[in-house]
């Protein structure tokens, strides 16, 4: 195994945290794909501005706020398209093969 492999899956733990407490924090992803390692960070990082600035880390709240539910508004009306599309597909049988390949695409994006 390469050494920079071995060295980050030794640095890689796993915790025990209840169902309701990673509802919670899933709630708190920015983006869909966002790691929770990242969430974990950005939490963190919030607590340490707090502590010195809390007007500071207010602001902090409300831009990752921002950020979020522009975000997830985003990925919300993309993943509509993509069923509205899989609902027309369903509906009608005999779309051609471009038109299939179309709406592959799309949900790929």
């Amino acid at each position: 195994m390469d050494s920079g492999i071995s060295k980050l899956v030794q640095d890689i733990t796993t915790i025990k945290i209840s169902r309701a407490t990673k509802a919670r924090i899933d709630n708190l992803r920015s983006y869909r794909r966002e790691s929770y390692e990242e969430i974990m960070e950005k939490i963190f990082n919030v607590l340490n501005i707090c502590r010195i600035n809390p007007e500071q880390a207010q602001e902090r709240l409300i831009s990752i706020d921002r950020e979020r539910k522009r975000n997830l508004k985003g990925s919300d009306a993309k993943n509509q398209e993509a069923r509205k599309d899989k609902v027309e597909i369903k509906n009608n049988g005999n779309k051609s093969v471009s038109q299939v390949n179309k709406l592959i695409d799309k949900l790929r994006r």
